[in-house]
């Protein structure tokens, strides 16, 4: 059983630990970017249901190329539905962690439970961005949709100025080919 299955299992009593968990995994965001999403930053009823991680109050974005759209698949799509149907507009979808000062108490909780399931220091929940990163190499989805799912800029020069934004469904055809586990 890898890692990432592991923590599902043990995150399995743990409902706001394993919402947070599997909206990470499955779209790779950092845990801030997850931690301070609002309701009105799900758009459900859209042709391509996704997240939008943009800066709002406490939450901040690390870099502009940060800001965007990613698509909810599988498993986080039912998260999403679920915490959509419970929190209004502006509210926090996980309020117990929403404050950036308590960025550091659910790192520390989820670290602890991570240890139970490796003593590699290279693994922590930060490497769900790393393992989205692999999975789009593994599934041929392109360096662009690569970069924009995780929110990379294109860099400079020439590869920064040509050609338009990856579209949600470029992004979308690339998410569909990964494959999640059993927790999909």
């Amino acid at each position: 059983m890898s890692v990432i299955e592991a923590m599902y299992k043990e995150l399995e009593g743990q409902q706001t630990l394993g919402d947070i968990w599997t909206l990470m995994h499955h779209t790779g965001a950092q845990n801030a970017e997850i931690l301070g999403l609002k309701r009105k930053n799900l758009f459900l009823d859209n042709t391509i249901p996704h997240g939008e991680f943009t800066p709002d109050g406490l939450r901040t974005l690390k870099t502009a190329s940060r800001r965007r759209k990613v698509p909810l698949v599988g498993r986080a799509l039912e998260v999403a539905q679920r915490l959509a149907s419970t929190y209004t507009n502006d509210q926090d979808l996980f309020p117990k962690y929403a404050d950036t000062a308590k960025h550091d108490n659910f790192s520390q909780v989820m670290r602890k439970r991570l240890r139970k399931f490796t003593t590699d220091k290279k693994h922590a929940v930060y490497s769900l961005r790393h393992n989205m990163k692999d999975s789009l190499i593994k599934v041929n989805a392109g360096h662009r949709v690569e970069l924009s799912i995780l929110g990379h800029g294109l860099g400079k020069g020439s590869e920064a100025s040509y050609g338009s934004g990856v579209s949600l469904e470029a992004m979308l055809e690339a998410m569909n080919r990964i494959d999640f586990g059993q927790n999909s």
